[in-house]
């Protein structure tokens, strides 16, 4: 089933699971706009881990996928792959998770040991981009933390 855009988070509680296009460009290189869909399915209140796909609602209401890169103890730190600044989000803003995806009409779970090795690799280097974005921010003085 393909849903509109701005039906995600209606879709997602009224029935459970959807298949929809991937929009933007935060995700790449794993997924591209107008070319990729996501697998989402409802997300049942349970904590996220590291390298989780959550499908979230930011405070205007835009539903937004991006990869937890840290659990917090009141939160999730999210970034999209080829973002360089994260956010952190709140548990009760998560309505979906990505569970697999279809590039090039071929369908990927997110339980693929392939996928878990990408997922992995992806957290570890975001992490490492914020820390160095962050130190560099030090050291300009534009920091105001």
């Amino acid at each position: 089933m393909i849903v509109r855009y701005g039906d995600i988070a209606e879709a997602l509680a009224d029935r459970g699971e959807m298949i929809c296009p991937f929009r933007g460009c935060s995700m790449l290189p794993m997924l591209r706009q107008d070319r990729d869909a996501v697998h989402l399915k409802r997300h049942d209140g349970k904590g996220l881990n590291a390298a989780d796909l959550p499908l979230y609602l930011r405070e205007d209401g835009t539903p937004v996928l991006h990869r937890v890169l840290k659990v917090g103890k009141t939160g999730y730190l999210v970034c999209g792959d080829s973002c360089v600044e994260g956010e952190w989000i709140r548990p009760e803003q998560v309505i979906g998770i990505a569970v697999g995806y279809l590039r090039d009409g071929e369908y990927r779970s997110c339980t693929d040991p392939d996928y878990l090795r990408y997922a992995k690799g992806r957290v570890r280097n975001r992490r490492l981009a914020l820390l160095w974005a962050r130190l560099r921010s030090l050291g300009d003085g534009k920091d105001k933390r």
